[in-house]
């Protein structure tokens, strides 16, 4: 069977190039081809069409950067220059026998054109060009014209196959496909819709579908460009080129060619147009241009045949050739896909999120160290369940193998827990059989937790020693559960984080997961229970546990610790519920509580549905605060009257002073008619929520108080009493419904503390009919608030807690503060989301959050209940509507146990070169050193998260922002942390010619001297920059930049790789005035050197030019730049005296020798060559150093040996940061 790679930048989108490997991977398949594809980026539409393709047993799609491309492949056809880490390696060190297909699709773009560099002529079997244009473009480039062949956008059988389509003979439906649409084409529709054409758009911001020729028969014409052209020929259909850059307007027979030779773009011609005159166009030339694509659609269809060009183009009888990367060629090409890499690289991801909140080595070794100086390393036993003997364990035991604290003992328990069992103790290598059940194992373990571990999942090599320190930690907890991640379909991996232990929740389904931990005393004594209920014997201990001991002996680690086919969500099965129905239905009888369970099965999801009985004598008082929209507030009133149902119910509406007249009328007519089910009571005093319900209820006489806003309309008869069953539970406080909008969107789903800054909403915008994170939009559970639209209570609850607080949260928060006072008395919150209510009104856009006063009084009263709300995961974004990754506290870390560290809280300003080199870098240092704990992150972070980490430093990093003194006042005022600011440039005095001027106000300075006098302490870059500060402060301390050894260390650059000497220079747009200075020079040396820019490219100057990469792949890229000689001016100002000396540090650690400007930040004791900015000065230092080649060698060791001695992060150096951050 023949075998190809094909590679690609990225598969997202339903466009050219995607479209172009995607076709290609079919073409191949169905001619019997096993199919490799890699790409940097898969996602989107691209990869579900990628999904649907036939013999997927042949096809491996993969974004793995390290996949084992391994045995021969035929073809190995490349787009982008990609390829992946493993097989530019593999090509290096190894080389490869095959035949290289290297495939261009633009004439223009740099990513589509040949890499200089990479040896493409040496290298490939065919080189195909999307035109002629491009081909044109490939031979400027220096390609070999013998190796070009074109690939003009061939298309599948399947659209020449189709039968042709028959475009009416006056034209009624057009279609416009571009990704790309200029105004007049827009214009152009409408005029076109007024003439009665129907006009369907595709692409850009309107709909994405794949161009089928299913689609395109539906249409008489099609609008659009490149590949689409193809399509819409081959069936028959006319097309009018059209783009950004104009173009051809119909395709003829008089310019069809030239068309092509431009893969039909606009460029052809140039030749814009107003909207109108396209209308008119399309209008007029209709019948011809129909006719000439009607009468040659057999020509176009052998012509563009993509069977037919790839059969002529791929002759397996040649040979393939044997190739392998040089040491530059592999430089060029592994840069090239670092960046390109990079450029595609999500902004979040979960791979990147998982990989952020992971500790490092040495911090699992500092975990490990205190427990251990603490007597707190305690065995654990790990009991793994195979229900299936077929259940492959090896991925289970080698996981737990390679546990960073080792388990005491291993057990594998096999067959069903109900019926004939036998277990293996495991040694390493060695498994002792014989025949026992759990219960055998239970008697004889002598450790002091067991974790039980299905069969088949993967224990992260974190977890014993996690749980080792949750038990150090908390040492009543007798159980334990775990966050997950869950491999799913093609080959994807997603994580479920839980709440803490939320009752409710685990009575629908077993959310706690497969994976469960207990206290071995505890597990010996409840033993005899563990046979019971199939699967969920371990689940069966919680509930035992929560009997007897209650919620808080039950610990949640906030850690992904195993990964599994077969997720919590998942668990609960058509097989298997009834076990679980049994569990729960014994469990509510042993605490005496009477329910009628139902098991629901919806899309592959499980769950019970519980409803609580024995409140049937109850009575409920409903109580409406009155508004001024007198529709709403009748609507409510007689819905309640006409459908509530279950229980007996009064209703009492508080009227007030500023209501309107109309509504007071309603409510006189309400209390005319003498119903003693209706009662009106009159407020006096000013509006205030808490205090008009808190009389309405010391005036109510219901066992149950409802608080429901006038807006709401009942859709259900059993609302009231689904809601009142609950309180047969003593241990619930507040119970509220799913509220919903009139479009069925979630409005009210519950509060989730610490979002948004103190409290948010969370599900809104959610279909009512969504399962939400967790089923949480299906089933009961528990939060910490409850949304105030309806609220209910027991009356006496209510009154024993003295009800809303009505002095300090008059305006807002009364609810929240309300459902926390329960708490702290014992009380649970459920959510109910099988009882709906309509919200007609839903403006809850509330004051709250942007009223000062109020925050500051509800912060001093709640602030420390506000972060990790149990009923949330505090790995999940902080910002309604919540229940997605976040990266704001993914790289801060809970504190070391005890606290053995000052715990820092950065914040850095970009993720650029300030970001990394004043907080990333120097914070991952000290922390590698363990010289400090805490994290970076790339906002600011809420007061509800300060409080959380306790940090002893908060550090900074203002940048150009304006502002930050309210931050700090809040900060000082709620924390003891000391407030650090990092500066590394003199932001008041950028110089004129920088492109970040103008974005910077003068009185910038009023917000630095503010800031500066709030803070303890300034940390900046250079003494210079120090000078200045001292204006606004006196705590000042310098910590100079440095490089970080991991990143920095091992790069160098080769010398004398070209004829003449390299001279060069690196910079951004910000150093336009720096850059200005060489211009004189330039000229004068350009025949004596190699000019060489990165960043930046000179005008009128014949130079090597290399664009600015990502930062990531900065350090790699500057390096291959293979400079015999850097020069780095700056101009001389405040702003670049002020400056530090990285961009020496940068290039000499590369081992580039440097003339550079003779100013205060580079007279730092590098051996580097000090001139003054004049021009005779820079050319006679740069011809003493090309006149002697072999003494640049000795200059840039010398550099390179002294930076790495005494600038690296590192040593003394990162003393001074130490003392800078915590002194």
């Amino acid at each position: 069977m023949p075998r190809i790679l094909i590679t690609t930048n990225h598969l997202e989108k339903l466009q050219g190039s995607e479209l172009v490997t995607l076709e290609a991977v079919q073409f191949f398949l169905e001619h019997g081809w096993d199919v490799g594809v890699f790409t940097h980026l898969i996602g989107g539409d691209v990869e579900q069409l990628f999904l649907q393709l036939e013999h997927q047993e042949r096809l491996l799609l993969t974004n793995d950067d390290n996949y084992p491309f391994e045995g021969d492949y035929d073809i190995v056809w490349l787009q982008h220059n990609v390829m992946n880490a493993w097989l530019r390696s593999h090509i290096f060190e190894e080389g490869i026998r095959t035949r290289f297909i290297f495939n261009h699709m633009s004439s223009f773009a740099d990513m589509e054109l040949p890499v200089p560099g990479i040896p493409e002529n040496e290298m490939a079997y065919r080189i195909l060009a999307v035109s002629h244009e491009c081909s044109d473009a490939l031979k400027e480039r220096g390609i070999d014209p013998d190796k070009i062949a074109l690939l003009d956008n061939p298309v599948p059988d399947r659209y020449i196959t189709a039968k042709a389509a028959n475009p009416s003979s006056e034209l009624k439906k057009a279609l416009f496909i571009s990704n790309h649409r200029p105004p007049e084409l827009d214009e152009a529709v409408k005029l076109l819709t007024a003439e009665g054409v129907d006009c369907m758009l595709i692409g850009g911001n309107n709909k994405q579908v794949r161009v089928t020729p299913e689609l395109i028969s539906e249409y008489d014409l099609v609008i659009t460009i490149g590949k689409s052209v193809q399509y819409s020929l081959v069936a028959g259909v006319p097309v009018y080129i059209y783009d950004l850059y104009g173009g051809d307007g119909y395709l003829t027979a008089d310019n069809l060619e030239k068309s092509h030779y431009h893969n039909f773009s606009g460029r052809a011609t140039n030749k814009k147009r107003s909207g109108d005159a396209i209308c008119n166009e399309i209008l007029s030339g209709y019948v011809d241009a129909r006719s000439f694509v009607v009468n040659n659609r057999n020509e176009f269809a052998s012509r563009w045949s993509l069977n037919n060009k790839l059969s002529a183009l791929i002759d397996l009888e040649d040979e393939a050739s044997f190739f392998q990367f040089s040491e530059t060629a592999f430089r060029e090409i592994d840069l090239h896909n670092k960046k390109f890499r990079k450029l595609v690289d999500p902004a979040w991801s979960y791979s990147k999120w998982f990989s952020s909140i992971q500790d490092g080595e040495k911090r699992l070794d500092a975990v490990e160290y205190i427990l251990k100086e603490n007597d707190a390393l305690i065995p654990i036993d790990v009991i793994i369940y195979r229900q299936d003997e077929a259940i492959d364990i090896d991925v289970t035991l080698a996981s737990i193998e390679e546990q960073k604290y080792k388990a005491n003992k291993v057990w594998l328990l096999s067959g069903d827990v109900a019926g004939q069992q036998y277990v293996e103790a495991i040694n390493g290598s060695e498994h002792s059989r014989f025949d026992a059940n759990l219960n055998d194992i239970i008697s004889v373990l002598n450790s002091s937790i067991v974790l039980f571990v299905h069969a088949g999942d993967m224990v992260f090599p974190h977890t014993l020693l996690a749980i080792a320190e949750a038990k150090a930690l908390k040492p009543q907890a007798k159980a334990y559960y775990f966050d997950e991640e869950v491999f799913g379909g093609e080959g994807k991996t997603h994580p479920i984080l839980k709440p803490d232990i939320n009752i409710d929740l685990l009575r629908s389904y077993p959310y706690v997961g497969k994976m469960l931990a207990f206290d071995t005393a505890t597990l010996i004594e409840e033993s005899a229970s563990v046979n019971t209920y199939g699967e969920f014997f371990a689940v069966s201990m919680f509930f035992k546990l929560i009997e007897q001991q209650g919620l808080a002996v039950i610990e949640h680690l906030q850690k992904i610790c195993f990964r599994t086919n077969v997720s919590s969500l998942a668990w609960l099965t058509k097989d298997n519920s009834h076990h679980f129905k049994k569990l729960v239905g014994q469990h509510l009888t042993n605490l005496n509580v009477a329910a009628h369970i139902d098991t629901i099965f919806i899309n592959n999801n499980s769950w019970l549905n519980i409803k609580y009985t024995g409140f049937e004598t109850a009575s409920a008082s409903i109580i409406i605060i009155a508004n001024n929209d007198v529709k709403a507030l009748s609507g409510c009133v007689e819905k309640l009257l006409e459908l509530t149902t279950g229980i007996p119910f009064e209703i009492i509406v508080v009227s007030y002073d500023d209501l309107l007249p109309e509504v007071k009328g309603y409510l006189q007519q309400l209390a005319d008619l003498s119903i003693s089910q209706i009662k009106v009571c009159s407020w006096q005093g000013s509006y205030s929520w808490p205090g008009m319900n808190n009389m309405a209820a010391y005036e109510s006489s219901g066992d149950i108080l409802v608080f429901l806003n006038p807006d709401m309309l009942i859709v259900e008869p059993d609302w009231l009493s689904t809601l009142a069953g609950y309180f047969t539970r003593p241990e619930v406080g507040l119970v509220g419904p799913k509220i919903i909008n009139q479009d069925a969107q979630v409005v009210g789903a519950g509060l989730v503390l610490g979002m948004n800054g103190n409290t948010g909403r969370i599900f809104e915008g959610e279909s009512t009919a969504a399962a939400g994170y967790l089923n949480r939009l299906q089933v009961a559970n528990n939060m910490s608030a409850l949304t105030h639209e309806c609220l209910s209570i027991r009356k006496d609850v209510f009154v024993a807690i003295s009800g809303f607080n009505a002095d300090e949260f008059t305006t807002g928060f009364s609810e929240v503060d309300l459902a926390l006072r329960l708490i702290q008395n014992g009380y649970c919150h459920v959510f109910v989301p099988s009882v709906r209510l309509v919200c007609l009104n839903i403006g809850f856009a509330s004051s709250r959050q942007s009223d000062a006063g109020l925050q500051e009084r509800f912060y001093e009263q709640w602030l420390p209940s506000l972060h990790s709300d149990p009923a949330y995961n505090r790995n999940l974004s902080r910002h309604s509507p919540g229940f997605e990754l976040s990266p704001y506290l993914a790289t801060v870390h809970h504190n070391l146990p005890g606290k053995p560290l000052p715990v820092v809280i950065a914040n850095n300003v970009d993720r650029q070169g300030c970001g990394y080199y004043r907080i990333i870098h120097p914070f991952n240092a000290l922390t590698n050193e363990l010289f400090i704990d805490g994290g970076t992150s790339d906002l600011l972070l809420k007061l509800p998260d300060i409080t959380e980490f306790k940090p002893d430093t908060i550090l900074i990093q203002p940048g150009t922002r304006r502002g930050l003194a309210p931050y700090i006042e809040r900060i000082k005022k709620f924390s003891n942390a000391n407030i650090i600011l990092d500066y590394d440039d003199y932001v008041p005095n950028i110089p004129v010619r920088s492109a970040v001027r103008r974005f910077i106000k003068q009185d910038i300075i009023k917000d630095i001297r503010k800031d500066c006098q709030l803070a303890d302490r300034i940390v900046v870059s250079t003494p210079a920059l120090a000078e200045e500060f001292f204006r606004f402060s006196d705590a000042i301390v310098v910590a100079p930049n440095g490089l970080p050894r991991e990143i920095w260390g091992n790069l160098k650059s080769r010398r004398r790789v070209g004829q003449k000497i390299r001279v060069g220079w690196a910079g951004g747009a910000t150093h336009t005035g720096d850059l200005s200075i060489l211009k004189p020079l330039m000229k004068m040396f350009e025949n004596d050197v190699q000019w060489v820019f990165m960043g930046m490219q000179p005008q009128g100057l014949d130079c090597e030019f290399h664009k600015g990469v990502p930062i990531e792949v900065y350090p790699e890229k500057l390096a291959s730049l293979d400079l015999d000689l850097a020069l780095v001016p700056l101009e001389i100002n405040q702003f670049n005296v002020c400056k530090s000396n990285l961009r020496l540090l940068e290039l000499g650690v590369c081992g580039i020798p440097i003339i550079c400007t003779d100013i205060e930040p580079y007279r730092c004791g590098l051996p580097v060559t000090l001139v003054k900015n004049e021009f005779s000065a820079w050319v006679k230092a740069i011809k003493d150093h090309i006149n002697n080649p072999d003494a640049l060698s000795i200059l840039g060791d010398k550099l390179r040996e002294t930076i790495n001695n005494n600038w690296m992060l590192e040593g003394a150096l990162l003393e001074t940061w130490r003392n800078a951050w915590v002194k």
